[in-house]
């Protein structure tokens, strides 16, 4: 930020206060959306719509071997999707997609007098290769108060152009500005 302030670029602080509900939104979303795409073995429901012919028979096919190889923490995602879908007649989904709605129209609201919002790729260091790959691994932020997909997640709900620039600190690891 302080390279580009030094190119000319004016900044100013800026408070998103629905950014707390982004992730419960996006997670009521996404799991949703992947169980009924698991359902419709690869059909593009939520996804647009069309799936190349090619695209959805292989998806149906690895889906009919595979499906009782998926490890904990797909598996837990698909169920809740599924819950989501069929409890109380998908209303946990209508309101997620309504609240998207709001935060949409929020987030338009406060871009009106700037040209971008400038956030890091993650709210804290990112996490190693092992890290990831290992199932307890909270990515939604679940378990703890802020999940690694804080800031990309709003993208996500809102449906808003974004891109992670990497950027290597004098001293430090490497970071992404999103």
């Amino acid at each position: 930020l302080e390279t580009l302030e030094r190119a000319g670029l004016a900044s100013e602080r800026v408070t998103l206060p629905w950014l707390d509900v982004v992730t419960p939104v996006k997670n009521a979303i996404s799991y949703a959306e992947l169980a009924a795409f698991w359902r419709a073995r690869g059909l593009g429901l939520g996804r647009g719509g069309w799936v190349p012919p090619a695209d959805r028979a292989s998806f149906a096919a690895r889906a009919a071997t595979e499906s009782g190889q998926l490890n904990a923490f797909y598996r837990s995602r698909i169920l809740t999707g599924a819950w989501l879908l069929e409890t109380e007649g998908g209303r946990h989904y209508a309101q997620a997609r309504a609240a998207a709605a709001s935060i949409r129209r929020a987030l338009v609201a406060t871009l009106e007098p700037f040209d971008a919002i400038l956030t890091p790729t993650v709210p804290r260091l990112a996490p190693t290769t092992e890290q990831v790959l290992d199932p307890s691994f909270d990515y939604d932020g679940l378990h703890s108060e802020i999940g690694i997909g804080r800031y990309t997640q709003l993208a996500n709900v809102t449906g808003a152009p974004a891109i992670t620039i990497p950027s290597r600190p004098a001293s430090g690891p490497p970071v992404g500005l999103h």
